[in-house]
């Protein structure tokens, strides 16, 4: 059956985007592009740097003046992906297609992620022989089949040297295996070592070799044979593992690199060069002697290989798994429910920069949590970050360990998301409130039948009459708590229906301070409808869907977007959720010096039980659990959710704009006096300590 493979999005250009040219082209090449010139002409696979003749030359009349240069890539046969640069190197215009229509975004040259072959997770890349270094193809017959050009299947020569070390070892130390043989063991039987498997084994290769010639045996040879393990993935082939040991494509090898990979195909896991470095020496050693001893290589050439460094770890990216982010892919791809039948090659919107920062906030976070003796161990910390201009989840972290365990906290991790459920009680209020209206921040009793409620602040303490962006960005319980039962909690749970939330919603009064469960991806899909001033589309990790040739299945065009919430609302309240890191619980975002416009929220629930942090700038969102998973209490989400969200900004932040939100023409920026407020709200002097003032957004029909 055809695999099915998941890419990494392609390299992604905007307009208004700035290029870093060089940047691009190293990558292009890594990913097996080839740079021409602008006087030859472009093959798939191919790209150039033209200048303004050339450019006008090729997208004609629809070229602005200010382009001066243009980066053309030729993907395939009929796709075209044309970007045009203006002399700072900003991207001016972009054009796609056979007929180089011009568009708004543009992602070119996905990666290969992963394989699934019939349910099983692999990387396997198939390559054909001829794309073989020769001396790749003469350390493999050299160490594993020296007789493979004259045997019919079976070397005798080789079973007799097999039995006599197995009896002068005392144990079945060698099966005398012709690569033919091998194939056929891995394609139809066991790896189980049984007389009855090896008689099997040979009649088959025997068999094979009588219906089929030696390249193809040993260009099927080449793709199938195992050669170790990345996370929950197999890695198949040689073409698989020259990119996950060597970061290269298998063509850019040399005699070293491929007398390593032939000395690993005996045991990937006991040869493996990061893990057992001397013992992968020797090995590699015992490959290059027998090439000596065949006559393939010279005595020098041996010598010089020996000495050759083993390569570092990590490899390529491609064949780094972010394990997480494809369970969600691959759980979105079964609810699209399409044909396997042919084959699927499934785009996502996965960013390897920005999971390797999600990966090292996250591992930073757990490392410096432990290391405190009064600590608990065991913590976990989940992170799902979404492009809000795309909806893409771009980023995805399940857990501190795929290998632990494979249960995704994204997904399928329900908690009480306890305050950063307050954005929304105030969001469904705006209709009759501004961010200055009065709130009352005194005890109160609810009673309905059996219910008696009394909410408290987290410090117990009180604050009297005080403006409600203070409520909301000092994350107050009574003003919020008091402000959804005036309201109405119907119509608090109706705005996270129209937000994106599918499941009932209870309606009790304590819905206005997170008494409800939500996992991660759920409560990244309110806040991506809320970022995106109430334009809501859901949430996806896929892209695209193709078959193995091109044919386009499904993309992320069909998923509608829909105006569900007032945008001036949703406006006040991303400004007042601004302010808190000025003088809210996010304050301690002043240490990390991020230069982006950042709206934010805590969360911590009653028990302490999970800590949470939201925070978005104009262009990406980014939600942090952090929590144990047997429900033991933690903390808060400032003290731990906000530095795996400020850790994992730091790493992304030369990747974002600096610009402000692009506010809606319906409201007004308005700078609040907190020395003027104090003459209503006399908390706000002690406010005023902090800061004079704050810029808030306010509705300009209210």
């Amino acid at each position: 059956m055809p695999p099915t493979e998941f890419y990494s999005a392609g390299i992604q250009f905007n307009l208004g985007d700035e290029v870093d040219v060089e940047s691009i082209q190293q990558t292009l090449l890594n990913r097996d592009f080839r740079l021409r010139t602008e006087q030859d002409t472009l093959l798939p696979k191919d790209f150039a740097l033209l200048g303004e003749p050339a450019c006008e030359s090729l997208v004609g009349s629809s070229k602005p003046d200010t382009v001066k240069t243009c980066l053309a890539i030729r993907t395939n046969s009929q796709d075209w992906n044309v970007i045009g640069l203006d002399e700072a190197h900003k991207t001016v215009q972009l054009w796609k297609g056979p007929s180089l229509t011009p568009i708004n975004t543009l992602s070119v040259a996905p990666s290969l992620m992963a394989q699934f072959y019939e349910g099983q997770p692999l990387f396997k890349e198939p390559t054909s022989l001829p794309s073989v270094p020769l001396q790749c193809l003469q350390a493999v017959t050299a160490i594993e089949d020296t007789d493979f050009l004259h045997h019919k299947g079976v070397s005798v020569g080789g079973i007799l040297r097999a039995i006599y070390r197995n009896l002068t070892a005392g144990h079945w130390a060698e099966g005398g295996s012709t690569i033919t043989q091998q194939l056929v063991k891995n394609y139809f039987l066991t790896s189980k070592k049984t007389l009855k498997r090896k008689v099997t084994e040979q009649v088959l290769a025997l068999l094979l070799e009588g219906r089929t010639n030696k390249d193809t045996i040993l260009e099927q040879y080449l793709n199938v044979i195992f050669m170790g393990v990345t996370g929950p993935y197999q890695i198949r082939g040689f073409s698989s593992a020259s990119r996950y040991y060597f970061g290269k494509n298998i063509s850019q090898l040399g005699l070293p690199e491929c007398a390593l990979m032939a000395a690993m195909i005996n045991s990937p896991g006991r040869y493996n060069p990061w893990e057992h470095p001397d013992r992968a020496r020797k090995r590699r050693e015992l490959v290059l002697q027998k090439m000596t001893t065949l006559d393939l290589i010279s005595k020098s050439e041996m010598e010089q290989a020996a000495q050759a460094s083993l390569p570092t770890k990590p490899g390529m990216e491609a064949l780094s798994p972010a394990p997480y982010f494809l369970q969600s892919a691959q759980r979105e791809l079964d609810q699209l429910d399409l044909s396997h039948d042919r084959g699927l090659r499934v785009i996502t919107a996965f960013n390897s920069g920005f999971q390797n920062a999600a990966n090292q906030a996250v591992t930073e976070r757990v490392k410096d949590y432990e290391s405190h003796p009064k600590n608990p161990q065991g913590l976990q910390v989940a992170l799902i970050s979404v492009d809000l201009r795309s909806h893409r989840v771009t980023a995805l972290v399940g857990g501190r360990s795929y290998q632990q365990t494979q249960f995704n906290r994204i997904l399928d991790g329900y908690r009480q998301v306890g305050s950063t459920m307050k954005p929304f009680v105030y969001l469904t209020a705006m209709e009759k409130l501004t961010p200055v209206s009065e709130r009352l921040d005194e005890p109160f009793t609810y009673k309905s039948g059996n219910i008696v409620w009394e909410p408290k602040n987290y410090d117990g303490k009180f604050r009297g009459k005080i403006p409600l962006f203070v409520g909301l960005v000092e994350s107050l319980n009574v003003p919020a708590a008091r402000t959804g039962i005036e309201i109405g909690i119907n119509k608090v749970a109706d705005t996270l229906h129209r937000a994106g939330i599918l499941k009932q919603v209870p309606l009790n009064p304590s819905l206005s301070l997170g008494a409800l469960e939500l996992s991660p991806w759920e409560l990244a899909q309110l806040y991506s409808t809320l970022g995106n001033f109430g334009a809501h589309q859901n949430i996806h990790s896929i892209e695209r869907v193709e078959t193995l040739e091109g044919e386009t299945l499904w993309d992320e065009s069909s998923l509608p977007t829909e105006q569900t919430l007032d945008a001036t609302a949703a406006a006040e309240v991303i400004g007042m959720m601004k302010t808190t890191p000025i003088i809210g619980t996010a304050q301690a975002l002043k240490n990390y010096d991020l230069p982006q416009a950042i709206a934010a929220k805590t969360g911590t629930t009653n028990d302490l039980k999970d800590a949470w942090f939201v925070g978005f700038t104009p262009e990406q969102l980014t939600v942090i659990w952090v929590g144990f998973d047997d429900n033991r209490p933690v903390g808060t989400g400032a003290t731990l959710a906000l530095p795996v969200w400020a850790g994992f900004q730091k790493r992304i932040s030369d990747r974002l704009s600096t610009e402000d939100f692009h506010w809606p023409d319906s409201v007004t920026l308005r700078n609040v006096n907190f020395k003027q407020l104090a003459s209503e709200f006399p908390y706000m002097d002690r406010l005023s300590e902090k800061t004079p003032g704050v810029d808030l957004v306010f509705s300009k029909n209210r």
